[in-house]
């Protein structure tokens, strides 16, 4: 079921023409969440009017429970490479030709997931790093978050 909204998702995009005024960082950062939110952002890579800045941004995001996967058809930029990894998910770099094999890849990511919850108290507030080993040699993490901002 999930698939064929996301095959559905993909042939819209289609005829879809640019407009050469992304904003971004901000349309990221106004992602707010307190539920699991997964996050598909299509897009150049650029950002040419975002008021937000990169740091800001990720500080916002890390402080969901949001899972932002990625799609870059053309260049690529260090912004979704860390964003994508604060949050647990993945870029691909596509072309109009491999959109839809990267969004099924992605939405069969999404169906493989477990949710694992950790909760420290007493600490003073900023950044988090998170390492998350399996116990047996025959588990494997793909993708975890990398940390998260603490307030």
């Amino acid at each position: 079921r999930t698939i064929a909204r996301g095959e559905r998702l993909a042939s819209s995009f289609r005829n879809l023409p640019p407009s050469g005024g992304t904003s971004l960082r901000d349309a990221i950062a106004s992602i707010a969440s307190s539920v699991r939110t997964y996050v598909f952002v299509i897009t150049d890579g650029g950002d040419r009017n975002s008021l937000i800045d990169e740091e800001t941004t990720l500080r916002k995001v890390s402080g969901t429970k949001v899972v932002i996967d990625a799609i870059v058809l053309g260049r690529d930029t260090s912004f979704l490479e860390r964003m994508t990894r604060t949050t647990g998910g993945t870029v691909a770099r596509a072309t109009i030709a491999t959109m839809r094999s990267e969004l099924h890849r992605m939405l069969m990511d999404i169906n493989s997931r477990y949710t694992v919850i950790y909760q420290s108290q007493g600490n003073s507030s900023g950044w988090r790093s998170i390492a998350i080993r399996p116990r047996r040699r025959d588990l494997s993490i793909l993708n975890a978050r990398k940390g998260y901002f603490a307030q």
